[in-house]
């Protein structure tokens, strides 16, 4: 099973937290130095980290993803490249391309 933790609830969490004082750019600050620490999962679970860049200089996305044990272990980890995709559609392939990795490892064992 994939579990995906450290979501947008934890973010938002920390930028509620923020004095009703503080601007805008206080607040975007505060949620990008935010730091998530890792939990154990349960057991027969794995975790599913995603991410995606945008380079508009060279106009192409980066995506990368990795599947982790409960005890934390890296199963498998992949970096992509891809033209012309917003960093939303970049971070999207990359869920469905973990989704589909763990699909067919857990149908091998």
């Amino acid at each position: 099973m994939l579990q995906q933790q450290g979501s947008t609830a934890d973010a938002n969490s920390a930028h509620n937290s923020a004095p009703a004082t503080a601007t805008t750019e206080e607040q975007a600050v505060s949620r990008a130095t935010h730091q998530m620490q890792w939990q154990r999962l349960f057991h027969g679970w794995w975790k599913c980290n995603v991410d995606a860049s945008l380079s508009e200089y060279v106009n192409h996305t980066s995506s990368a993803w990795c599947i982790r044990d409960p005890d934390g272990s890296l199963l498998l980890q992949v970096n992509n490249s891809k033209h012309k995709l917003t960093v939303a559609e970049s971070e999207a392939t990359a869920i469905l391309e973990a989704i589909w990795e763990a699909i067919s490892r857990v149908a091998l064992n």
